[in-house]
C-alpha cells in the first residue's frame, strides 16, 4: 500500500460504485504497507468498514483463491511498469479494471473487449465500469472468457520472444 498504487481513488470508487447499484459486493484489497492506517482510516470515514476487506499480503494460493470468487481486478495506479496482477488475473480468467498508466494494458488489456481502461484520477467512470461487469452477467462472462483466451500473451515464452524481435530490430 504505497501512493502509486492510488487506492484511495480505488476507495472512492468503490463508494460511488455502491451508491449506483442496489445490490453491490464487497471490495477486497490485497497488500500491506505504509498507507494502510491512512487507507483503513479513509474507509471508516465513508462508512464502508464492513464493505472493505483488508487480506493483507497474500502468497499464490491465496491469491488464485481469492480471483476464483472475483468479479474483476482493479489496477488504479498513477504509475506502474507492468501490473503482475493483470496477467493473475487473466490467467484465472477474471476482467480487469486498470488506469492507463499500467504498463500491462499496453499488451494485455483491450478496452471494451476484456477489460477497461480508465484514468486513475476518475473514480465516477470506474465505479460505472465496475457497476457494468457486476449487473451484466453477459458482458463480464465475454470479458471473462476473452481474459482467459488472451492470458497467453502475458506468458514469459511470449514476453521472450517480444524481448528478442525488439533486440532484432533494434
Amino acid at each position: 500500500m504505497i501512493e502509486k498504487k492510488n487506492l484511495f481513488v480505488t476507495v472512492e470508487a468503490y463508494a460511488a460504485y455502491r451508491r449506483m447499484t442496489a445490490h453491490p459486493r464487497k471490495l477486497r484489497i490485497c497488500g500491506s504497507g505504509p498507507l494502510e492506517a491512512d487507507l483503513r482510516a479513509k474507509v471508516n470515514s465513508l462508512g464502508l468498514q464492513t464493505e472493505v476487506i483488508f487480506e493483507g499480503f497474500l502468497q499464490s494460493p491465496d491469491i488464485a483463491k481469492r480471483l476464483g470468487s472475483t468479479v474483476a481486478v482493479l489496477l488504479l495506479s498513477t504509475e506502474e511498469q507492468f501490473g503482475n496482477v493483470v496477467i493473475e488475473a487473466q490467467a484465472m480468467g477474471v476482467p480487469v479494471i486498470v488506469s492507463d498508466r499500467c504498463g500491462a494494458r499496453d499488451e494485455l488489456v483491450r478496452s471494451g473487449y476484456n477489460g477497461f481502461v480508465v484514468e486513475p484520477d476518475n473514480p465516477e467512470g470506474t465505479a460505472f465500469f465496475m457497476k457494468l461487469l457486476a449487473e451484466d452477467e453477459a458482458l463480464w462472462s465475454t470479458f471473462a472468457e476473452r481474459s482467459l483466451a488472451d492470458s497467453a500473451r502475458g506468458d514469459s515464452a511470449a514476453f521472450a520472444a517480444a524481448v528478442t524481435s525488439l533486440v532484432g530490430a533494434a
